[in-house]
């Protein structure tokens, strides 16, 4: 699954387009256990405003679902980009990794991009933030002409655990992302969540 946000005034836009193989083909797709392991570009670790946020949109999910889904293993330290081929529909992933890539790949409006990429015995995945993009953290609290960093990353990890985006405004998977950081107005799909988490142990 490969899934792109974009900016449209003072809204945030996401899209999804699906790589993995649907239910009817071949292949794996999902999480096996939890929690994933999972590690963060430095730059992002040694952030303490996003680091918060990237905790903070983690936290959205497991408290959602009860349990510990993500097990931050640190700081990404490959001297290489942490994938093979192509980065829309890559070769390989190397580790579940959150980064910022050096140049981004993809069309410049594009806020963030999940990719998943599934293999014979399970499947590895990659959030990717723009690094162009003007964020702000927290709540932002009356700053309206800026993205949430905070909202951007727990609309990512929904992609990253499997959800797909919904009619409803109010749920963090919607596609439109509105203005502020707040998280806690949100409302989440719970079967489709338990659907997503309950299989893995």
């Amino acid at each position: 699954m490969m899934c792109q946000g974009w900016r449209l005034g003072s809204l945030v836009v996401y899209s999804c387009l699906t790589l993995l193989l649907s239910a009817c083909g071949k292949g794996h797709s999902g999480w096996d256990s939890f929690p994933i392991p999972i590690y963060v570009d430095a730059s992002m670790m040694n952030n303490a405003a996003t680091r918060a946020d990237l905790e903070d949109g983690m936290s959205f999910w497991e408290q959602r679902t009860g349990k510990k889904l993500f097990d931050v293993r640190g700081a990404w330290n490959g001297a290489n980009q942490p994938f093979s081929g192509d980065v829309s529909n890559p070769d390989s992933i190397f580790e579940n990794i959150v980064y910022m890539p050096p140049s981004w790949p993809f069309a410049p409006g594009y806020v963030g991009m999940t990719v998943l990429k599934p293999f014979d015995s399970g499947q590895m995945a990659m959030v990717m933030i723009n690094p162009n993009t003007a964020f702000c953290n927290g709540d932002c609290a009356f700053d309206y002409n800026r993205t949430s960093l905070r909202k951007t990353f727990a609309h990512e990890f929904g992609h990253f655990l499997g959800l797909q985006h919904v009619a409803d405004p109010s749920n963090i998977m919607y596609a439109t992302s509105r203005p502020g950081g707040t998280l806690n107005t949100l409302n989440v799909d719970d079967h489709a969540l338990q659907s997503v988490t309950s299989g893995a142990h």
